[in-house]
């Protein structure tokens, strides 16, 4: 068997440690701060001291200035844990004594021990038995240096139980009795020393440092002091034990024979005994029915022998025995319960006593009856978590019991009481068992509604679901957070709207507190379409028409998923997919359209209302030029012109690089002209802003006539006045 104190350590610091936690309501266990700074022995146990009767031991600790005990009936398992043993606290502390500032339940006038030695348990036989005694050397005292020994009467039941009050320092606090001397300063023991209570009452005392030893009365009066001087030299003196001399007396006796039976029957019981000195040896015996045999014997220590009784009423008796020697030195009294026409103690539970990874369904079952046949017995259950559990169900006829269901991994205490009609009862042991541990995670699926574009993007908002499965305990909740968002508790589909790329973490918790491993989904959703621009370069003439080839670029942006392809179509060509500027070198009127799809599959509305114009051919002109009058003095200047493409805006019409006029489109492109000149041209402008100058017309001469022409034309026209013909 192992215990070690390793295990049963707390600290109030690190919250990442296994042993994190709140000193002050964990008073079962030792704060590991509690301790002096950077000083390696900051434990200093000194004493072991076992207590048989309830399976106890005592350590005493001298730099925490206190003493512990813990259950020895443990085993190393539970030893390690904080469960088990015949308390159910493992290898916890199921008391302490001397410092409650270790445990935040007093300061530092609370302290009652300082450097304590060899505390332990008053045997049996002794006054005081079953208290405490501890030599307190007052190392490190507050105002003066003195050593004391003190008794306490701990607060403990005949089960071995411990009473505390939640939030206080155990008790008691007030000792049963102290020895101290006279003058405090003269008895001063820094370090070791011990002491024993005696059976007659007075106290064994070591002053180790000096080895002074004495035995004083309870009043505190020195009965006799020793000084040590061996070895030499040195004689200090750990602790002291008192040796008897022959005339012990015999040991308790040992009684065995049934605990239950009927009235009116004869049972057999065997009791023992022996003596230290092999004397001789005599029994009292009270059978707890007014009836006694003293003193038989003699027997020879260690005979057994066997004595017959018969019980004539139903009740439960506690048979007594003492034994003496030859010379009256009595042993200690020993008892031996019986129980007659009292129902049987109900036994053999189902589930057994400890079990664990039992089924939450589970039915009780025990034995029991009565050893009168003609007795009617019924049963009263107590069950449930709590010790003591309560009782649930009264005057049941049957040996099984349905609890309904339970839960998983929780321990379940339970007993029960037999009554026959008579008003006698026997009561079961307290067992217990622990439901199968659910140490399973719920699993959690998640699904995602909504329409799915192209390479896992979404292209509308998605609703996500939960889907969260616990076989055992069954799902408490599930939590689950988006992006960066508080973590929310799983109660209706999730909604999501916002674009983007999102990571979505979600775990769920069982009844037990089973935690799922946090899950992480990433969900991509664009529900916006991308946007296409255009610019256009080239020569820009008048009336929105290029004058040149032109370049048109297309801008596509997607601020989500990105662009996947833009598609454009010219005129009446099939869609094509851009990939590099669109050069248009053809004149006329052109329409664009375009559209882009991006990664997600959103596809943009066609846009289809731009039109441009190309005009990069100048416009045809010839001009003629016809007299008006046989004077020449007026002209008919006709440009005769065309465009193909963006069509006439104007004629200019010049004489001798004047302009004379403009005729506006649509024509007719004639200019009069009264005067003289040498040479004519016209220059057309097509609406593209286009121009074209005619060849210049000076071959013939435009200027005023002569005087021979003139007298010529005077004769011309008397012959018409005459009526001659000119033919």
């Amino acid at each position: 068997w192992e215990w070690h104190l390793w295990d049963h350590l707390i600290q109030d610091v690190n919250s990442t440690k296994e042993n994190y936690g709140i000193v002050a309501e964990h008073p079962e266990l030792l704060d590991i701060n509690f301790a002096r700074d950077g000083y390696k022995d900051w434990i200093h146990p000194n004493t072991l001291h076992y207590n048989p009767t309830f399976d106890q031991i005592i350590i005493c600790s001298r730099h925490i200035g206190e003493f512990w005990i813990i259950d020895h009936s443990t085993t190393t398992e539970e030893a390690r844990n904080h469960t088990g043993g015949i308390y159910d606290k493992g290898g916890d502390f199921l008391y302490r004594w001397g410092n409650p500032q270790t445990y935040r339940a007093g300061i530092s006038i609370d302290q009652k021990l300082f450097g304590p030695h060899d505390a332990q348990w008053i045997v049996p036989g002794c006054p005081g038995e079953g208290n405490i005694l501890i030599f307190n050397n007052g190392w490190n005292r507050p105002g003066e240096l003195y050593s004391t020994i003190d008794e306490i009467t701990p607060p403990i039941d005949d089960q071995g139980n411990y009473t505390y009050s939640s939030g206080a320092a155990y008790g008691p606090e007030n000792l049963t009795w102290q020895y101290h001397a006279q003058d405090l300063r003269s008895f001063y023991a820094s370090y070791i020393s011990g002491c024993e209570r005696l059976p007659n009452g007075n106290t064994l005392i070591c002053n180790g440092p000096p080895g002074h030893l004495f035995e004083v009365t309870m009043d505190g009066d020195t009965v006799w002091s020793y000084n040590n001087t061996y070895p030499i030299p040195g004689s200090r003196v750990f602790r002291v034990r008192r040796y008897y001399a022959p005339f012990s007396p015999p040991i308790t006796p040992n009684i065995l024979g049934p605990h239950i039976g009927a009235v009116g029957m004869r049972y057999n019981y065997t009791i023992v005994t022996s003596d230290p000195d092999g004397d001789p040896v005599y029994y009292s015996i009270d059978w707890g029915d007014n009836t006694t045999v003293n003193w038989l014997g003699s027997y020879t220590s260690g005979e057994m022998i066997t004595l017959t009784h018969t019980w004539v009423a139903e009740n439960t008796f506690n048979i007594t025995c003492r034994a003496k020697d030859q010379f009256d030195s009595m042993s200690n009294l020993s008892t031996w319960n019986v129980s007659i026409g009292i129902p049987y103690q109900p036994n053999n539970p189902s589930p057994a006593d400890e079990a664990i990874d039992i089924d939450i369904h589970v039915n009780l079952r025990w034995d029991g009856g009565d050893p009168d046949s003609t007795d009617k017995i019924t049963y009263d259950v107590y069950f449930g978590t709590n010790n003591p559990p309560p009782k649930i169900v009264s005057n049941q006829t049957t040996e099984v019991f349905n609890p309904g269901t339970l839960e998983y991994n929780n321990i379940y205490n339970w007993r029960i009481v037999a009554w026959d009609n008579q008003g006698m009862s026997a009561t079961s042991p307290l067992w217990k068992f622990t439901t199968i541990l659910d140490i399973t995670a719920p699993t959690t699926t998640i699904a995602l509604n909504g329409t799915l574009g192209n390479y896992d993007w979404f292209i509308t908002p998605v609703y996500v679901t939960f889907e969260s499965d616990d076989t055992e305990s069954g799902v408490n909740y599930t939590l689950y957070k988006i992006d960066n968002d508080p973590w929310n508790i799983y109660n209706i589909p999730v909604k999501i709207l916002t674009d983007g790329d999102h990571t979505l973490s979600y775990y769920s918790v069982d009844n037990v507190g089973n935690i799922e491993t946090t899950k992480v989904a990433f969900l991509k959703i664009d529900t916006n379409p991308p946007h296409t621009t255009h610019t256009v370069t080239g020569l820009l003439g008048n009336n929105s028409w290029y004058i040149s080839d032109i370049t048109i670029i297309l801008t596509a942006t997607d601020n989500t998923s990105g662009i996947n392809r833009t598609y454009y179509h010219i005129d009446d060509e099939n869609w094509s997919i851009y990939t590099t500027p669109i050069l248009i070198t053809s004149d006329d009127s052109h329409n664009l359209s375009y559209y882009s799809v991006d990664t997600a599959g959103n596809t943009q509305q066609i846009q289809d209302q731009f039109v441009f114009k190309i005009d990069q051919t100048t416009p045809t002109i010839n001009l003629t030029l016809t007299a008006q009058n046989l004077l020449k003095t007026k002209w008919l200047l006709t440009a005769t012109v065309s465009d193909e493409t963006s069509g006439i805006h104007k004629v200019d019409f010049y004489i001798d690089d004047l302009i004379q006029g403009t005729v506006i489109a649509p024509g007719p492109y004639d200019w009069y002209y009264e005067g003289c000149g040498t040479a004519a041209y016209a220059v057309v402008f097509d609406n593209a802003g286009n121009i074209k100058t005619s060849p210049h017309v000076n071959s013939l001469d435009i200027s005023p006539v002569s005087s021979h022409e003139l007298l010529q034309l005077n004769q011309f026209l008397r012959t018409i006045w005459q009526g001659h013909s000119l033919i």
